[in-house]
Order: C-alpha cells, then sequence, then structure tokens
C-alpha cells in the first residue's frame, strides 16, 4: 500500500507568488514600506515552497503533484532557486539575474496550478 503524500496548497501558492514578484520581494524582504513590519526573505519562500508545503518530500517521492507539467515546473525551480547564493543581502538576491528564473519558474507554477484539475496527482492536496 503506497502512503499518499499531501501538499499544502495554500502555502505553496502563497510562496510562489511571493517568488513570482519582484515587487513584492522588493517592499517585503527589503522591508521598504511605511511601516516597518516582519520581514521575510528568500530563503523563507523556497523553505515555504519546499519543506512546508511538502514538495520536495513528494518530489523525491517521484510522486505527481497535481500534474505532470506541474511537478517539471517545481523540480525546475528547485534547480533554478537552487543556484541562487542565499548568503548574501536581500538587495543582491532580488538584483540576480538568476532570479530572473526563478520569477518565472514560480510563475509558470502558479498558472499551471490554477490550470490543472488535479486528476493526475499522486498526493493528497490540502486546502
Amino acid at each position: 500500500m503506497m502512503i499518499k503524500r499531501k501538499i499544502y496548497k495554500s502555502i505553496l501558492v502563497s510562496a510562489l507568488r511571493e517568488l513570482a514578484d519582484q515587487n513584492y520581494q522588493e517592499r517585503i524582504w527589503l522591508n521598504t514600506g511605511d511601516k516597518p513590519i516582519f520581514t521575510l526573505s528568500f530563503t523563507e519562500a523556497v523553505n515555504n515552497v519546499f519543506d512546508d508545503a511538502l514538495v520536495m518530500e513528494a518530489l523525491q517521492a517521484k510522486r505527481i503533484i497535481f500534474d505532470t507539467h506541474v511537478t517539471q515546473t517545481l523540480r525546475e525551480l528547485h534547480e533554478a532557486t537552487s543556484a541562487i547564493d542565499e548568503f548574501r543581502p536581500e538587495e543582491a538576491i532580488i538584483s540576480d539575474p538568476l532570479m530572473k528564473i526563478v520569477r518565472e519558474k514560480a510563475a509558470q507554477a502558479l498558472a499551471l496550478i490554477r490550470a490543472s484539475d488535479g486528476v493526475e496527482s499522486t498526493v493528497e492536496i490540502v486546502e
């Protein structure tokens, strides 16, 4: 009997939105708004996608997340985020040319998730 792994969709979607949006990154990761707020970061967004939403566990187990297109795009996003040196100031991360790929893959994953009916999924999608 195969254990059905879970994916936390709301965490995943929220983190993908963050990784896809440079304006949000500049405002929140750099805390440039009028009121100081709890500052988020690239590392936290990546951890939200791959750890908190349980995506990495599903990818390692060779599960299908929503559908094969979403799964492949999340694999590509993982490769793209792994290429970013996270041990430097957020300004440097945001302006890194490799972040263009991260943003594109995150946006692509979001669009594919919205379009997917989830029928192919071999993980349980938890809202």
